[in-house]
């Protein structure tokens, strides 16, 4: 009773990164986390810089405007793991933040074995023998 309660009271805010792959998968989440009773909002190299410098504004403000005048105020938001840089804007406004992965495990899978070290690209070995 207690958990459907926090639920219903929390709001996330949900942020695609906005190109081919990313909106769909976000807002079948948004869905999902909607139907818990809990409120969702989506808004949906030098070009991604500019991006980032832009977008941070931009979600700045509008968390400013959501914090101000919302009767419920975001205590969340999901961002693309594609933007890192959103959880920064986030913690400016004392969100808790949340990176979605939409793209497929096993690409998560490759980037994490490559952050780790496991394996360097370009390949050192032939992969088959």
């Amino acid at each position: 009773m207690e958990m459907n309660r926090r639920i219903a009271e929390t709001h996330v805010l949900v942020l695609p990164l906005p190109f081919q792959g990313h909106i769909n998968p976000m807002l079948q989440f948004s869905k999902r986390l909607a139907s818990k009773e809990g409120e969702t909002t989506n808004d949906v190299n030098e070009l991604i810089q500019l991006y980032e410098v832009l977008f941070s504004k931009r979600l700045a403000d509008f968390i400013e405007k959501n914090q101000t005048c919302s009767q419920h105020p975001a205590k969340v938001l999901v961002y693309d793991s594609e933007m890192p840089w959103a959880f920064d804007v986030a913690k400016r406004f004392g969100l808790q933040g949340a990176s979605f992965f939409a793209k497929c495990c096993a690409v998560n899978a490759i980037f994490y074995h490559l952050n780790q070290g496991t394996f360097r690209v370009p390949l050192e070995e032939p992969v088959v023998s």
